[in-house]
């Protein structure tokens, strides 16, 4: 087992934007999934959280937002500068809780989408980032955050099968660890051989985050679900 990080960049971002069905078709469900949401049509300032290979931003800064795509990747963020092309954002390769809180009041809208929220190390790391979007929203302002809620998947639903073609399979073991934590192991097969890696994983309650988000002064509305995940709009008081 390793961290969150080295596991992406060792193991896992090179099948990525693969494992969800390609990268192209992965911006076009992001930029449907965006249209849903009820954020400016204006051009605002964003920042996306884990932005990876683009699949969130890229559309919004072709939308005209002006976008700052923040990962701990650089793989990843390499892979959206090649698939932003000439597409203007601004690519930030840092800690996504240190580049937040680093700049306040300066953001009308914060992502944070793609499961990213459980990558963080510890609960207490989640309320430093939902502490942060409130003072980094203007007045108005709102955050979108997106992943996947903690559930209890008996034995055999711990195996989950996310892709598999010709050349690969990706498959997902889930170790529950207690009720916050757990590993989860990625399994990559290909050309005959198995690649293996694991990194620890939050389960996070929504019913949780959402008390936690009140206790900062951000409103919680639900939103249109994006590729399995709840979704909570979080809005500072204007």
């Amino acid at each position: 087992m390793t961290d969150a990080i080295t596991h992406y960049e060792t193991h896992l971002a090179r099948v990525y934007a693969w494992s969800l069905g390609g990268a192209s078709a992965a911006i076009a469900e992001g930029a449907r999934w965006v249209a849903t949401l009820p954020l400016p049509r204006a051009p605002v300032r964003m920042i996306e959280l884990g932005a990876g290979f683009g699949a969130i931003a890229i559309p919004l800064a072709r939308a005209g937002h002006a976008v700052v795509a923040v990962d701990t990747s650089a793989a990843l963020l390499a892979e959206l500068a090649q698939l932003a092309g000439t597409t203007a954002l601004e690519r930030v390769h840092g800690d996504l809780l240190a580049t937040l809180g680093a700049r306040r009041a300066a953001w009308e809208v914060v992502l944070c989408v793609g499961d990213t929220l459980p990558h963080l190390d510890s609960l207490a790391d989640v309320e430093r980032l939902l502490a942060s979007t409130a003072q980094a929203l203007v007045p108005g302002g709102v955050a979108v955050l997106a992943y996947r809620p903690r559930r209890d998947p008996a034995p055999h639903e711990r195996f989950v099968l996310v892709r598999t073609d010709e050349q690969r399979t990706l498959t997902v073991f889930l170790e529950p660890v207690d009720d916050t934590r757990q590993i989860v192991w990625d399994l990559i097969h290909e050309r005959g051989e198995l690649a293996v890696s694991g990194y620890p994983k939050l389960r996070l309650d929504p019913t949780w985050v959402s008390e936690r988000a009140a206790r900062h002064g951000l409103r919680v509305e639900d939103a249109p679900g994006y590729r399995g995940m709840v979704v909570q709009l979080l809005r500072r008081a204007p």
